[in-house]
């Protein structure tokens, strides 16, 4: 091997390492990088905005039926009361 073939392969090499994003690496192996806190708790937080409005919706449709429910009772119940 000349030494200009050893140079150009040297550089080539670095060249190619210097693309190389860890999750080539990390990828064969079964490792991947750590996720960072945020990346971890905004899907848990938009999770829980969405059983908080799914709880809320349903609160909603349930109180609107139980004052119906209610509501009739008590009219009918006055209105024995006033005779």
């Amino acid at each position: 091997m000349s030494l200009k073939y050893l140079k150009f392969l040297s550089k080539y090499l670095l060249k190619q390492l210097g693309q190389l994003d860890p999750s080539d690496v990390l990828g064969p192996l079964g490792l991947e990088k750590k996720r960072s806190l945020g990346s971890r708790m905004l899907p848990a937080f938009g999770l829980f905005g969405v059983g908080l409005m799914a709880g809320f919706g349903a609160g909603l449709v349930l109180s609107s039926k139980l004052n119906e429910m209610i509501g009739h009772h008590d009219t009918h119940d006055h209105a024995e009361h006033s005779e």
